[in-house]
């Protein structure tokens, strides 16, 4: 168009705004809010659970049964903090954090440094009779000492040897469609 004016001897236009750009400043400003959004509303804490695979649980000499967990403990805050570990969903059960002696309203506690993540693992032990089933629920939840919020994560506490047999076969007919999955798809 341009070109024609040029040889008409006119003068060229020029437009600045074009839909184009009108188009990716829309889209660069849709970007920066949601990153905006996700960055100011982000937890500055969070809480992942992995439970033992071998063995599940244990039955110890008194009769009582121990399940055994890998729980990690995100800080994402500039600064230390203090998380008390409220484990609910089993009445009665006794909670023990290894390499964590000190105890905040009746829950061990364990400290995180700044912007790191710490791991530690938890013995859940119940002493009483239960009910022959094959797995009871559990939520494991950390409680700041000082202020923000909590966050937890859910997991299972296993009972006896058939509870153990039908995880473990569960896993094992999970585990090899998914790798057969993968394989399929290359």
């Amino acid at each position: 168009m341009n070109a024609k004016r040029r040889q008409a001897g006119q003068k060229s236009i020029y437009h600045v705004v074009r839909t184009r750009t009108v188009l990716y400043a829309a889209i660069i400003v849709a970007v920066g809010a949601v990153m905006l959004y996700a960055l100011a509303t982000r937890r500055d804490e969070a809480v992942d659970i992995i439970h033992d695979r071998n063995p599940l649980f244990v039955r110890l000499s008194d009769g009582a049964l121990r399940n055994g967990f890998n729980v990690r403990v995100l800080n994402k805050s500039l600064e230390s903090k203090s998380f008390a570990l409220k484990v609910s969903g089993l009445p009665g059960a006794h909670v023990e954090v290894i390499g964590s002696a000190t105890h905040f309203g009746g829950y061990p506690v364990i400290k995180v440094g700044p912007d790191q993540s710490r791991e530690v693992r938890v013995l859940v032990t119940v002493h009483r009779r239960l009910a022959r089933q094959a797995s009871i629920p559990l939520t494991f939840t950390i409680i700041p000492a000082t202020d923000g919020t909590t966050a937890s994560a859910r997991d299972h506490f296993f009972l006896d040897r058939e509870a153990a047999i039908c995880a473990r076969q569960a896993l094992e007919t999970t585990l090899p469609t998914a790798i057969s999955l993968r394989r399929r798809r290359k």
